[in-house]
C-alpha cells in the first residue's frame, strides 16, 4: 500500500508582502478609477497567485517522490525527484540574515531565525525537507516519515 507524507515549504516573507502590496495597490487604483480593466485583472491575478501558491514535497514509501507546485491547495504541476535516504535527522538550526540586503537593511541590524529542521541523509549527501518553529510538529512529521520509509530517525535536542 502506498503511503505518503506532504511537507509544505514556508513561503518567503517578501512574497507575502509583495502579494499584499499588489492587491492593495489594485484596490487603491480601482477606487481612484485611474486604470483600465485589463490592468486591474492583471494585477489582481498576480497578487492572488503570489499569495495562493505553495511548494510542497511528497515523500512516498515506494520512493517515487514528487515536488508539487500548488495553487490554492490544488496541485498544478508535480516534478519527480529521486532521493533515497539512510536515516532522518531532526535538529535545531539558526539562520543569520545580514543587514546588507533585504528588509533588515533599513534597520541596520542582523537578524537570526531559529527553527527546527528535518533532513534526510544518504552517505555524504543531504536534503532538507521541512523546517518549522514548532519542535513538536517537526518531531511528529519526522516520526511519521521514518515509519513510512522504514528508516531510523535521529532526534537531536
Amino acid at each position: 500500500m502506498k503511503e505518503s507524507v506532504f511537507f509544505k515549504q514556508p513561503k518567503p516573507s517578501t512574497v507575502i508582502i509583495l502579494g499584499v502590496f499588489m492587491l492593495s495597490l489594485t484596490l487603491l487604483l480601482m477606487y481612484e478609477g485611474t486604470v483600465e480593466l485589463n490592468q486591474i485583472i492583471g494585477m489582481t491575478i498576480i497578487g492572488t497567485v503570489l499569495l495562493a501558491y505553495s511548494v510542497s514535497y511528497e515523500l512516498r514509501n515506494d520512493l517515487e517522490n514528487f515536488k508539487h507546485f500548488r495553487l490554492v491547495g490544488l496541485s498544478l504541476f508535480k516534478q519527480k525527484f529521486i532521493f533515497s535516504s539512510d536515516y532522518i535527522s531532526v535538529f535545531s538550526a539558526s539562520a543569520k540574515k545580514s543587514s546588507k540586503w533585504g528588509p533588515i537593511a533599513a534597520m541596520g541590524k542582523d537578524t537570526r531565525n531559529e527553527y527546527f529542521v528535518i533532513r534526510l541523509f544518504k552517505a555524504n549527501e543531504h536534503f532538507t525537507v521541512f523546517r518549522s518553529n514548532s519542535y513538536e510538529t517537526v518531531v511528529a512529521k519526522a516520526t511519521e516519515l521514518g515509519r513510512i520509509l522504514n528508516i531510523e530517525v535521529i532526534i537531536k535536542e
